[in-house]
């Protein structure tokens, strides 16, 4: 066997050997997993679950994905019996009953007691629903945040056991079939599982290795369930044929087995030696996610290897393999210089090989990450040793993006999902359609569907795209070029101060020392009044600008009589007035009035008149008459047409009778008939029948009836008599009903049957004609109101016609004058709307309304009035029209023009101001904008790169297929986007077959993808025998990956492998030590000899891949995750001091460390729950917290795993008081440490975990906690905890130093969070006046510029500087001048120190200083200065030597601006206040009283419930009492009135926010106003925004929700879920901060109260939840209130702590003083 084999089977042999560990699911360690049919049915039974699992394997058993929902449970109502409450308390936070005073004998007493039973049993009930329903949810976030986990249906329980070689019961108890399921939380919290679409079910038969089966059985059962679950996918479930093959194949496996048909937990003691026992037995089953088909694969990699004899340079080199003659050097060419350059260089004017091609990325990269890639070029394998934050996903994704442009195939792994979310998370989008990942971001969820990809794939396979490098090339020159040139200009800028310049008329041709000289010259006050800058071409045309000044100058002094108030267009009015004829307006006005009287109208019944269309009444009354109306109601007539019967014939049939003879006696004659039918049988009556038979004599009469002249003597005509005579019946009846309505017609007295129907079917045809006239009258407008003011009927057809017609010529002209009159009134109503909002109202009263004037010489006063008024205007308009030209054309200087003297209005003196902002200004503003413009084109020149990359990748991957694979490959995309389209339709019968189709199309789509980003176990179930499939595998976190990575070295040819060594290792604590010695002697002795040692299950790849990459390791040191101050530990301890800290926050920067000793804490059952509440409440303010609104946040726990299990239980609750949707908003993960690994959050909560032990205390024995001393395991999860946090760590601690072993490695984290940072020493300048030269530059100053500088910022009280701060060591950079590489250091001239805050000044221009040139590198500095967050302030020379003082203030600005204090929320423990002084209030000043006393634009009922609140709360403040009970409301107003100095009690400066407008169907808008039709409208002030909303229920209920939740909302907008849709609302209050709420509660005859502080109702951020129950008790009506905080002393004893607690009858009068207090604010406490 060679070394790949033996290799190969060693990591099979070890699969199995990790297997052997859970054998036994009904064992204690594993058993927790599980949830079993049994406890589903004690959920359903508590209410809080549904499930179709009770009925699986029987017909209920419901088709349908959802599978089993947990409502989260509450605690029930604990009470402790009247007998035990002053010796037994029950803790919340334990859910356990305890005794006071600690006595274990009154524990005992209670606990054996029946009322302490009955309240232990409700507990257990409730600890094991919340311990389910905990567990679901742990895992839920478990598996988002772990992906190698799963939650599985497994089923096909097999039992077996037998004795071992030692003598011991050796048992097995697993499932065989397993279900992937998917686990969701909704809004309300309620747990769903359901079947999973994404997975297929599968077989695990590992635990049956070593027992005495048939293999070929079972491997059939298996090739069965297999090929059943490929058709039918998670639906197999239903079959009965997977019923069937549990309960009767898997049986065959052995002779000596039976099959239970139980859905139940199996019995763990079954026993019964060498047999099997098979039961349904499903659970819900939470495990670790394994590589499914690992044996498969080693297998056929075994087989492979056989038969080609794979060479697997690259897996070889890492097992140290010593007949390979492989080593690491690999060289491959560098695609990008060699290639793409070579071929367009003759496009590359300003590109150089070496510094724009050697590396080619599309992110920003440091010299480290450049020879990474440099690295990977000239070996196969390639290390990196990444610390926290040192930028290792940022560089993987630039060498990947890379990779995928020269056409490699990728592949990028590590051990969880969690870890490659960061890196996917970076990749530029450009490059997502050819990355197959199951990853779903965080930020983006849907980012990386193959779903999405689908269309953008095929269109690259598809269109003919051009190929556009070249000029994205020529682009990048050109880009190349502007930075080259901008770099040369900023070096001009600095010559410039020795240039001449030629600045105006006055200063042309000067030297900046010569424009100084000047302006020294010539007094300032001349010119320093002039404040703007007037360009050349502008100052040119002098005379016009000063004659302007002086025309200005002149006016000023005008009285503004109507320009400031007039808000009307005066010309628009004038206009309107002189257009207008008022005489004949009058003469309209006349006609009108006229007409109307003649017409007897009113304003009221002409609007309706005019209306009426006299046409359409003529129309319809041409049409119909009066006599075509019988009936005059369209209901009455579709009834009488419903009434008729219509079942006759239309035969001309004449019988021998007359119509009133059969209509009269046709009822006898049909009976007869009958009778004479009875003796027809054979067509005619006998001979003897009729002699003899008297019956028949009495009906032998018919024979002499005729039909058409024919005798009825046989049965035929007989049959034919009896047909006429009921349809001449049916005629009659129709005849009778139609007269009885009213409608008249006439026949005559024959029974010809179609004479008649003739005239019925007349008579039908007048109702058509009656129901069509009256449907066009009945509802019709014009009729009605012609009736309405004719008086004449409304069906009065004829009539009507005749008034129309001679009334149309009276209303035509009512019409024409009317139109008239409104047109003239229309213009006055306008003239009128325009005086009447107008600030001249009152000048024009008595002209109002302008249409009432009634003579022609009162409208012309009117407009002489306007006219006047117009002229004054234009005089005014003409000032203020000079004063905007002035104020426009010089803004700053214009408010002191009018006293400027004449002389001074010159043109010279405003040359001479523009010379000096130009000297003050010009060079500081070029030099930002060259850098402003460097920086943007350096983000266009990565942007490019990009996009060069992503054409390249995208032709490459093109080109892999030939023209029919593309056809084949598109082919096959299609055919999932259909599948996938039809699996989202709901209720489709193939749904699972889709699901699957989808699965394996996708995995066939995947394979031809360019790069996979997956975790490992993902690998291992998609790879298969083929070697060397990728041409790079990238491994990130590659530490927690052990020795069965090696497999990836098959797969390629190269690796780059990135881990770090101090971060955590693989899990080992599965593995039996002898086992796995025995099996790695076996298979890898033979070629590691002595190096066998290092193989041991917790070695990394990381580790393994160290020893073989000789010069190929290198190590990242710059650090850009957290601020300097949190990785210092880190960078200390574990890192030798190497890593160096860049980052930078100078907005709202939160105090990087914190730290929180939680007092009288202890370790109880390996928790510290006094820490975990701690922590939990310190969650509770930050979120909160407006400063950490867009912060994430992490919880890292240190402690013990039942620690951490239980410090996970706070996101449960979090969750449940916030709403799910904030909580991920915050990205909030509470986890053990190596589950952080590759994670980050804004701030990170640690919780050490350890205390003293409480029990060990008790028994006097030593309750430190177990030292970390040289665990190393336990300091790699140290490491990784504290270095998550970019911004924010937080301590919680509940052990001292004394409290730990002086050699317990804690101690230096607990010294690290209490240290404070040393303080940086104030920088002391002594005064030097000597000759300044470059040498003698006082230290540590590297010019005398930035000494200069430094010394103004020391006067001005910035004292607090480092000189030549130096970020990180110097780099190489190409030097154009010199032609070489040159060292360039990033030192910061200044660094100044602020309120904790950094900033860098940089010194430009010393004539002392450095070289032009340099400056260019200093601007590249300043770029990535800013990229890690400083914030850069540069400062020239010539400006500073110019205006020493302004330059020194701008720096000061700058300082200020980016270093203001933060509001830091307080971390210190919450200090309990004495219960005295809870509810003090105080004020600053009186007008603070006045505010709190008497709320504004507050609504009657407000003030009735708050005035005794508000009134007593100040009269005690002021030392007064005052009783309110008895005073008249009017009296309680005047009283406020007079204390709060207010006028108007409903003045509207009290500030309303917006209104929230509850609706019946629960909805609800935010809105401006409040709306008449909604169930509650509450205006939310000001005051209320930091307060808190009060839903109370009907049903016992009450939710607190966050007013500031509701207030983010959209205004306008309609949401739903406004309240519990499962409760009305009985009471809706704001409040401004926490208070008591009341209830009244009515029971039967008994009324009783009760109180609770609102503080201990949870905050919440969701309208629709329950909130919390605060009534448990049946109760017909209850009542709600709030009690200001200041009778809180007063009814203590009536404020209850527990929500389960009853109330006291109102009627007791032990609480007589309390109700006294009560009724002040509750009047009909005792009705």
């Amino acid at each position: 066997m060679n070394v790949l084999n033996q290799y190969i089977t060693f990591l099979k042999e070890y699969k199995k050997l990790l297997e052997r560990g859970v054998k036994d699911v009904l064992n204690s360690t594993v058993s927790g997993n599980f949830i079993w049919i049994n406890e589903v049915e004690n959920f359903i039974e508590s209410g809080i679950c549904e499930s179709s699992l009770i009925d699986i394997f029987s017909p209920k058993f419901k088709k349908q994905p959802l599978i089993f929902s947990l409502q989260k449970p509450y605690k029930p109502n604990i009470q402790i019996p009247n007998r035990f409450v002053e010796i037994i308390e029950f803790d919340e936070a334990k859910n356990k009953f305890e005794s006071i005073n600690g006595d274990e004998e009154e524990l005992v007493s209670f606990q054996n007691s029946t009322e302490g039973k009955i309240e232990i049993e409700k507990l257990k009930k409730f600890k094991k629903n919340k311990e389910t329903y905990s567990k679901l949810y742990r895992a839920y976030n478990d598996i988002k945040n772990d992906s190698n986990l799963e939650i599985v249906l497994s089923l096909g329980f097999i039992q077996y056991s037998k004795f071992n070689n030692n003598g011991n019961l050796s048992k097995t108890n697993q499932h065989l079939f397993h279900f992937p399921l998917s686990l969701d939380i909704d809004s309300n919290n309620v747990v769903k599982i359901s079947f999973s679409d994404l997975e297929n079910p599968y077989t695990d038969f590992f635990f049956l290795n070593n027992t005495p089966i048939e293999k070929e059985v079972l491997s059939n059962i298996i090739d069965r369930f297999e090929e059943r679950i490929t058709e039918l996918g998670y639906e197999y479930i239903f079959e009965n044929d997977f019923k069937d093959l549990i309960a009767k194949s898997i049986q065959k496996i052995s002779s000596n087995s039976e099959f239970e048909s139980s859905i139940y937990k199996p019995e763990n003691d079954h026993f019964r030696e060498d047999y099997f026992k098979v039961l349904f037995s499903p659970a819900i089953n939470i495990k670790q996610r394994k590589p499914r088909f690992f044996e498969k694969l080693t297998d056929s990699i075994i087989k492979h290897n056989d038969e080609n004899e794979i060479e697997a340079k690259l897996f070889n080199l890492l097992v140290r393999n010593p007949e390979s003659s492989g080593s690491n050097s690999y060289t491959k060419p560098n695609y990008f210089k060699d290639e793409l350059f070579e071929t367009h260089k003759s496009k590359a004017k300003n590109l150089n090989g070496d510094d724009d091609f050697s590396v080619f990325f599309p992110l920003p990269f440091n010299k480290e990450q450049k020879q990474i890639y440099e690295n990977y070029l000239k070996n196969r394998l390639t290390v990196v040793t990444g610390p926290p934050g040192t930028g290792k996903s940022h560089t993987i994704v630039n060498i990947l993006c890379s990779l995928l442009a020269q056409g490699k195939r990728v592949l990028v792994t590590a051990q969880t999902d969690k870890a490659l979310e960061s890196l996917l998370d970076k990749i530029p989008e450009t490059f997502d359609d050819l990355i197959f990942t199951k990853i779903q971001l965080e930020t983006n969820q849907n980012r990386f569907s193959l779903e999405k990809s689908i269309g953008n794939i095929s269109k690259i396979l598809s269109d003919n795209f051009y190929l556009n490098v070249e000029t994205k090339i020529e682009e990048l020159d050109n880009l190349k070029a502007e930075y080259v040139k901008l770099k040369s200009e900023i070096i001009r800028a600095l010559e410039k101060e020795y240039l001449k310049y030629n600045l105006n008329d006055t200063f042309k041709d000067l030297r900046a020392y010569q424009i100084v000289e000047k302006f020294e010259s010539k007094e300032s006050e001349e010119w320093n009044w002039i404040q703007d800058e007037l360009s050349n071409e502008v100052i040119s045309n002098f005379e016009v600008i000063k004659d302007e000044i002086l025309k200005y100058k002149q006016l000023v002094g005008i009285e503004i009589r109507y320009n400031n108030v007039i808000n009307i267009d005066i010309s628009t009015i004038l206009k309107n007035l002189e257009g207008f004829d008022f005489k004949n307006f009058l003469s309209i006005q006349e006609q009108y009035i006229k007409q109307l009287n003649y017409l007897g109208l009113n304003e009221y019944s002409k609007e309706k008149v005019l209306k009426i269309q006299l046409e359409n009444i003529t129309k319809i009354a041409n049409e119909f008459s009066n006599s075509d109306i019988v009936l005059k109601n369209i209901k009455e007539l579709e009834n009488l047409q419903k009434q008729i019967n219509n079942r006759f014939t239309q035969e001309n049939i004449t019988i021998n009778k007359s119509f009133s003879n059969l209509t009269e006696n046709g009822t006898k004659y049909l009976l007869d008939i009958e009778t004479y039918l009875s003796f027809a049988e054979n067509g005619k009556a006998g001979f003897f029948t009729k002699l003899t038979n008297s019956n028949f004599k009495q009906v032998s009469y018919l024979e002499q009836f005729t039909i058409n002249g024919k005798k009825c003597n046989t049965k035929t005509e007989i049959l034919q008599l009896k047909s006429a005579i009921e349809n001449l019946l049916t005629i009659n009846k129709n005849f009778t009903l139609l007269k009885q309505n009213g409608f008249s017609f006439s026949y005559d007295d024959n029974s010809n049957l179609y004479e008649k129907s003739l005239v019925l079917n007349e008579v039908l045809k007048k109702i058509e004609t009656n129901k069509e006239v009256v449907s066009k009258i009945q509802f019709n407008a014009d009729f009605i109101n012609f009736s309405e003011h004719t008086q004449i009927n409304l069906f009065d057809i004829d009539k009507k016609k005749k008034k129309a017609i001679s009334f149309k010529d009276d209303i035509d002209k009512l019409g024409r004058i009317n139109y008239q009159l409104i047109e003239k009134l229309g213009v006055l109503n306008n003239i009128d709307s325009i005086i009447e909002q107008s600030s001249l109202k009152n000048e024009f009263s008595k002209f109002l309304p302008v249409e009432k004037i009634e003579d022609v010489q009162d409208f012309e006063l009117l407009k002489t009035k306007f006219l006047e008024i117009g002229k004054q205007l234009e005089v005014e308009q003409t000032f203020l029209n000079l004063k905007k030209y002035l104020r426009d054309l010089l803004p700053n200087t214009f408010d002191s023009l009018e006293n400027i003297p004449n002389h001074y209005i010159s043109k010279e003196n405003f040359e001479y101001a523009s010379a000096n902002r130009f000297i003050k200004e010009n060079e500081f503003i070029d030099l930002q904008k060259c850098k402003e413009e460097l920086s943007f084109i350096n983000k266009k020149i990565f942007q490019v790169k990009c996009d060069i990359l992503f054409d390249l990748a995208k032709s490459n991957f093109k080109n892999k297929f030939d023209s029919n694979e593309i056809d084949a490959f598109i082919n096959l995309l299609n055919s999932y986007k259909f599948d996938y389209s039809q699996s989202l339709k709901k209720g489709i019968k193939d749904n699972a077959k889709f699901q699957i189709a989808i699965r394996k199309k996708g995995s066939q789509i995947s394979k031809n993808l360019s790069c996979w980003v997956m975790k490992f176990n993902d690998v291992l179930n998609s790879l298969e025998h083929e070697p060397e499939i990728f041409d790079c595998i990238i491994v990130d976190e590659a530490s927690q990956l052990n020795f069965n990575s090696v497999l990836l070295g098959y797969y390629s040819e190269n690796i780059i492998i990135v881990g770090d060594s101090k971060q955590t290792s693989p899990d080992a604590s599965m593995v039996d030590s002898n086992s796995f010695n025995h099996i790695k002697d076996k298979f890898l002795k033979d070629f590691l000899k002595d190096d066998i040692i290092q193989i041991r299950p917790d070695t990394s790849l990381f580790d393994l891949a160290k020893m073989v990459a000789g010069r190929s390791d290198l190590s990242l040191r710059e650090h850009f995750r957290c601020v300097p101050e949190i990785i210092e530990f880190s960078k200390f301890h574990f890192y030798d001091n190497s890593l160096r800290p860049l980052k930078q926050i100078n907005s709202n920067r939160l105090n990087p460390k914190e730290t929180v000793f939680v007092n009288d804490a202890f370790t109880e059952d390996k928790i510290v729950y006094k820490e975990i509440e701690e922590i939990k409440k310190f969650l509770q303010r930050i979120l909160k917290d407006e400063q950490y609104s867009n912060k994430s946040i992490g919880v890292v726990s240190l402690g013990l795993t039942k620690h951490t299990e239980k410090l996970k239980d706070i996101k449960e609750d979090l969750a449940n008081e916030f709403g799910k949707e904030k909580i991920d908003k915050h990205k909030l993960i509470i986890e053990d440490s190596p589950k952080f690994q590759g994670d980050e959050r804004d701030v990170m909560i640690v919780s050490l975990g350890v205390a003293l032990d409480f029990q060990k205390l008790k028994e006097n024995q030593n309750a430190k906690p177990r030292a970390i001393i040289s665990d190393q395991d336990e300091f790699k999860k140290i490491n990784v905890a504290l270095s998550r946090a970019k911004e924010q760590m937080v301590l919680f601690h509940s052990v001292e130093h004394n409290d730990l072993q002086t050699n317990d490695f804690r101690n230096k984290i607990l010294s690290f969070f209490k240290d404070e940072a040393k303080p940086i020493s104030q920088l002391q300048i002594d005064n030097i006046n000597i000759q300044r030269y470059q040498h003698n530059v006082p230290e540590p100053f590297d010019s005398w510029f930035e000494c200069d500088i430094a010394k103004a910022l020391i006067e001005n009280g910035y004292s607090y500087i480092q000189p030549q701060y130096n970020v990180k060591e110097a780099e190489l950079f190409y030097n154009h001048k010199l032609g070489k590489q040159v060292y360039i250091n990033f030192k910061i001239d200044l660094v100044v120190h602020n309120n904790g805050k950094m900033i860098a000044i940089e010194c430009d221009g010393d004539p002392f200083h450095s070289l032009p040139e340099d400056v260019a590198y200093d601007i590249e500095r300043q770029e990535f200065l800013e990229r890690v967050g400083w914030k850069v302030y540069r400062v020239l020379y010539s400006a500073f030597k110019r205006s020493p003082q302004e330059e020194i203030q701008k720096i000061i600005d700058f300082i200020e601006k980016n270093t203001k204090k933060d509001h830091k929320t307080t971390i210190e423990k919450p200090i309990k206040l004495k219960e005295e002084f809870e509810d003090e209030i105080e004020f600053e000043n009186e007008e603070e009283i006045s505010e709190y006393v008497l709320p504004k634009h507050k609504s009657y009922i407000d003030i009735l419930e708050d005035n005794s609140e508000t009134s007593d709360t100040i009269n005690q403040l002021n030392g007064t009492t005052t009783n309110h009970k008895h005073d008249l409301f009017i009296d309680m107003i005047e009283e406020d009135l007079e204390e709060s100095h207010q006028v108007n009690l409903f003045s509207y400066d009290r500030k309303i926010l917006c209104y929230f407008n509850l609706f019946s169907d629960n909805t609800y808008k935010i809105q401006e106003h409040s709306e008449e039709n909604c169930l509650f409208s509450l205006p939310i002030e000001e005051r209320f925004k930091d307060g808190f909303l009060l839903q109370c229920y009907d049903n016992g209920h009450i939710n607190k929700v966050y007013v500031n939740s509701i207030l983010e909302k959209r205004m306008n907008y309609l949401y739903s879920n406004g309240k519990n849709p499962n409760a009305n609302i009985l009471y809706l209050k704001l409040i401004e901060e926490d208070a008591i709420i009341a209830l009244k509660i009515k029971r039967g005859l008994e009324t009783v109260f009760k109180a609770h502080k609102t503080e201990n109702i949870s905050n919440r951020e969701l309208l629709h939840l329950q909130g919390y129950k605060v009534v448990y008790q049946k109760s017909e009506k209850i009542e709600y209130i709030i009690l200001p905080n200041k009778i809180h002393d007063d009814i203590k004893r009536l404020i209850f702590t527990s929500f389960t607690a009853e109330g006291k009858s109102v009627h007791n009068t032990y609480y007589e003083n309390e109700w006294k207090k009560i009724k002040q604010f509750i009047p009909s406490l005792t009705e």
